[in-house]
């Protein structure tokens, strides 16, 4: 795997939209049975750790072995899918989580690459300004639409600060 992005090396277009395509089709199953929870309802439920993930085993264990003895509308075969969905899920998001990783630290590399590049441009216009005045106009956009960028997310930072 790349240490830092190369666009001579990176995902042709064809290639992009053949794993768009399938990704979507995950999609398309993954909402066949994915769960949307408000967040007062994420606040209100227990979550299943990996201690509390032996204690559901065990306790799945226990009521096969005494059936005769649990409520009649405990259906432990239904207990048994849902602990097997658990474990589907735990492993989905394995790979989710692997895929989000690589996402956010491919777009950071070629953020970071794209910025190189801006500030090798900007540099060059700012230097190149000094001899052919004619560049002042477009030196100056670019400075402009860089001091408004810089301000925005400063805002933007604050913001979020709150």
């Amino acid at each position: 795997m790349q240490q830092s992005f190369n666009p001579d090396n990176s995902l042709p277009q064809a290639d992009f939209d053949q794993m768009m395509f399938h990704l979507g089709e995950a999609l398309v199953y993954l909402k066949r049975y994915a769960v949307s929870l408000t967040p007062d309802e994420r606040r209100g439920n227990r979550s299943v750790g990996r201690r509390r993930e032996a204690y559901v085993r065990q306790t799945l264990r226990a009521a096969k072995a005494a059936e005769q003895i649990l409520p009649r509308n405990l259906d432990v075969v239904r207990f048994e899918k849902t602990l097997i969905a658990f474990e589907q899920h735990k492993d989905l998001q394995v790979v989710l989580a692997e895929m989000a990783e690589l996402g956010d630290d491919t777009q950071l590399a070629i953020g970071r690459e794209l910025m190189l590049d801006t500030d090798t441009v900007y540099g060059a216009f700012k230097l190149a300004r000094l001899r052919d005045s004619s560049l002042d106009r477009v030196f100056a956009e670019l400075e402009s639409f860089n001091t408004r960028t810089f301000q925005e997310e400063e805002e933007e930072k604050k913001e979020e600060d709150k």
